[in-house]
């Protein structure tokens, strides 16, 4: 009995040695609180953090206006949208990586259930992914946080558990946990962007970008010339995705913005790819939100035009973002640039 059980114990001690880490270092930050997600040697999930940031803070910072959307809202500052919103008002940025209307819907829904106001609230949308997804994500990155999903705590956590499995990435985290030096077979697992949030309007800042640029911007672009690929003349329109559905979501969105008395703004993000949200799309969200608060800027125009409007060629830059506040909230400009194509 004596012999079974060591070769028992010999057995379970990996494993148990295993979830130990995981519970003692908590890499993704889901298991513990914390007053700040900055400067994690892996990439978060942005859903959960977004979240935890709202429910931790919305008594203290009495939040009145939100920007949604994917983590394309970083190329739009806290700091330029305020002042369409008024020096009393206070701003959350609600978004998630991946995010998609599944996740914007829940999210205004739980700010409603709260009881808080929301006097403004910016959508914005992106044709690669935003209107595909009417159920919760997958994946540790993208699963939704359990106050907002349908998943529960047990589904987060295990997810995270076998990503913290998967192609053997806790060992290339201790290592990077114990040595502190970044090695080759660490890319594509440990963040090095050395990102950080503010605490109260869980803005997301990845500060060596803008460095980099500001340094020296030629030398940006050129080291990452084969990133930026030549687009086709014509790059057409995305699938249509707004069925049933994606239509009860957005009627429901516009129903709670026109109880809360919503200055809502409904924003199609500028994608390097020139890809065109589908017409039958647009005419759509124009239907239900009014085609005074929605502004287009997707497919061929002066934004998209200009690769150095992007950091890579998911995320554009922030002089993009400004010049999007201001068409968005041009109250005669209900198409933001005349010179759009489309197929």
């Amino acid at each position: 009995m004596r012999r079974f059980l060591a070769s028992l114990a010999l057995f379970v001690s990996p494993f148990v040695l295993f979830t130990a880490g995981f519970c003692i270092l908590d890499p993704y930050k889901i298991l513990w609180s914390y007053t700040d997600y900055s400067d994690a040697p892996v990439q978060l999930n942005r859903d959960y953090i977004s979240t935890e940031n709202y429910i931790a803070h919305r008594r203290q910072y009495h939040y009145d206006s939100f920007m949604f959307g994917t983590s394309r809202t970083s190329g739009i500052r806290i700091a330029d949208w305020q002042p369409y919103l008024g020096t009393n008002a206070s701003p959350f940025k609600f978004d998630a990586s991946g995010e998609s209307l599944f996740g914007i819907w829940k999210k205004v829904q739980y700010i409603d259930r709260q009881g808080d106001p929301i006097h403004n609230a910016l959508i914005l949308i992106c044709t690669d992914n935003t209107l595909q997804g009417t159920n919760d994500s997958g994946g540790y990155l993208f699963i939704k946080h359990p106050a907002l999903g349908g998943g529960g705590w047990g589904n987060l956590y295990f997810s995270s558990l076998r990503a913290w499995a998967s192609d053997g990435f806790f060992i290339r985290y201790l290592d990077y946990r114990i040595f502190g030096h970044f090695r080759p077979y660490m890319k594509g697992y440990i963040e090095t962007r050395g990102i950080h949030f503010d605490p109260v309007t869980n803005e997301l800042f990845a500060d060596k970008p803008d460095a980099e640029l500001a340094r020296d911007e030629e030398g940006y672009y050129r080291r990452r010339q084969k990133m930026f690929y030549p687009r086709p003349a014509i790059p057409g329109e995305a699938p249509a995705f707004i069925g049933p559905v994606q239509r009860q979501m957005l009627e429901d969105l516009h129903r709670i913005f026109v109880m809360h008395k919503t200055d809502y703004r409904i924003a199609i993000s500028p994608l390097y790819n020139q890809v065109a949200l589908n017409r039958k799309d647009l005419e759509a969200l124009r239907e239900v939100f009014g085609a005074s608060t929605v502004s287009d800027f997707s497919g061929v125009n002066s934004m998209t035009a200009n690769p150095r409007n992007y950091y890579e060629t998911s995320h554009f830059r922030l002089n993009v973002g400004k010049q999007m506040l201001q068409e968005i909230y041009a109250p005669e400009n209900h198409d933001p640039d005349p010179s759009r194509s489309r197929p």
